[in-house]
């Protein structure tokens, strides 16, 4: 009985080395989870062996003996190095443009938000899409109605944090073959 023990008290130190008590896995990523309002947002610090800035390196569901059964950090996939390519163009793109980058990959219980800028007083919240091609009606027509409906509620979540919400829009950045397309107020309601 004290060998079991031992080993489940061995594999809770190796995984907590790798994740503190606040974080989780949370679509194949590490996640902070915040106490304060309920939100999970991704960790920018060194833990789990994650590098600072480094918002796209997956943890493997399978265990690793090395790791005494913890999950083991792989390297991001061509698609999360896409999408992380795009948002970074994105966010380059709008702040040339005079926009402040306040928050990015803001992630919840009821979506995901790429990017949270500032244009003046205006909090403005961007999803970030980017297609190789038009095959598939490009990248602002992959934005569907679902889609619409959880950024909204993801917002929702996020201005919870003010007692009194600033004005705020939803906009678009849109990558076809390589051509950014900044749509404003892409949803009104």
């Amino acid at each position: 009985m004290a060998e079991s023990e031992g080993k489940s008290t061995t594999k809770g130190r190796a995984r907590s080395a790798l994740l503190a008590p606040s974080q989780r896995i949370v679509h194949g990523m590490v996640a902070e989870h915040n106490r304060e309002n309920g939100s999970m947002q991704l960790s920018r610090s060194t833990a789990a062996g994650v590098p600072a800035g480094d918002m796209t390196r997956r943890i493997t569901r399978q265990s690793d003996p090395s790791l005494g059964g913890a999950e083991r950090i792989t390297q991001p996939t061509a698609r999360q190095k896409t999408g992380a390519d795009a948002e970074e163009r994105a966010l380059a793109y709008l702040s040339e443009a005079g926009l402040r980058p306040v928050e990015r990959n803001f992630l919840c219980k009821v979506g995901e938000i790429d990017l949270i800028m500032r244009d003046g007083a205006v909090l403005v919240f961007v999803e970030v899409r980017s297609r190789a091609d038009d095959r598939h009606g490009g990248a602002a027509a992959s934005i569907t109605p679902a889609k619409q409906r959880r950024l909204v509620r993801a917002a929702q979540f996020y201005l919870q944090r003010w007692r009194s919400p600033p004005a705020c829009r939803f906009d678009a950045v849109a990558i076809d073959a390589g051509h950014l397309s900044w749509l404003k107020n892409v949803i009104v309601g």
